[in-house]
């Protein structure tokens, strides 16, 4: 599935306390565990609204971002198109999918963040996305996604929740619906969104309903291996320590052979 217009106008302050700083460096930081030398072209595989590969590019890093959501590309671009010269030099945007996708060409790292990965349900989707991801890299580049993990999942299933925010001109409530699909690994997660405009009181209402897959570790390195890949290491989200059944978040770093 793709983000829709409406989610994707206010996925930013929905967001807003997500510290994509931290997240990039850590990236980099692990990367540089088995490549001393940052990457100098990095492939964002769902990049959504580009604010990881503008902390990338940041960092003196090209990035080609890719993305599903063409509302969400819509974003990143309008961010790039608001940068300095030395930035939009460095940022290109995408409408693509992850699993097909062929740019033609290679890069020193492909990361996919916040999840994007659980995003691809199905064990025939997972194998051609991480294929695309070898297509795209030189031998000995790395390849760092993080994922729903699967016995945080099971020690404690996702809950409703509601979420409210105040930006600038707009309240938005966010109720989300969890709905466990247990036998398939899967949470379907229900969004039901509210958007009012302080100043007129209008209301824009949304629902989107996204599909997220919860694994475990033994099935990625698995398919990791059959698609060229070697795996390095597997830690907690922003920790680099093993993974714990007390937080949804792990990563796995890979290198191509």
């Amino acid at each position: 599935m793709s983000f829709g217009a409406t989610y994707a106008s206010i996925y930013d302050e929905l967001y807003a306390e997500k510290d994509y700083a931290a997240e990039s460096q850590f990236v980099l930081d692990q990367i540089r565990t088995i490549a001393p030398q940052a990457p100098m072209h990095i492939l964002d595989l769902g990049c959504g609204t580009g604010l990881h590969a503008m902390q990338f590019a940041r960092a003196g890093i090209s990035v080609t971002g890719v993305d599903r959501s063409a509302d969400m590309v819509a974003v990143a671009e309008k961010r790039r198109e608001l940068s300095s010269d030395e930035l939009q030099r460095r940022l290109h945007f995408k409408i693509g999918d992850i699993r097909t996708i062929d740019l033609n060409c290679r890069f020193d790292a492909v990361l996919s963040l916040f999840h994007v990965i659980s995003y691809v349900i199905e064990d025939d989707d997972l194998e051609r996305t991480f294929q695309t991801v070898r297509r795209h890299l030189n031998v000995g580049g790395t390849f760092l996604f993080d994922f729903w993990y699967g016995p945080a999942i099971l020690r404690d299933p996702p809950q409703q929740r509601v979420k409210i925010v105040q930006a600038a001109e707009t309240v938005i409530h966010r109720k989300t619906i969890p709905e466990w699909d247990q036998a398939r690994n899967l949470v379907c997660v229900n969004y039901h969104i509210k958007v009012k405009n302080i100043a007129s009181g209008k209301i824009t209402r949304g629902r989107e309903q996204h599909f997220v897959r919860y694994f475990f570790t033994k099935e990625l390195e698995s398919q990791l291996a059959v698609s060229g890949f070697e795996v390095v290491r597997v830690g907690e989200w922003l920790a680099a320590t093993p993974p714990s059944d007390s937080s949804f978040g792990a990563y796995i770093l890979a290198k191509a052979k």
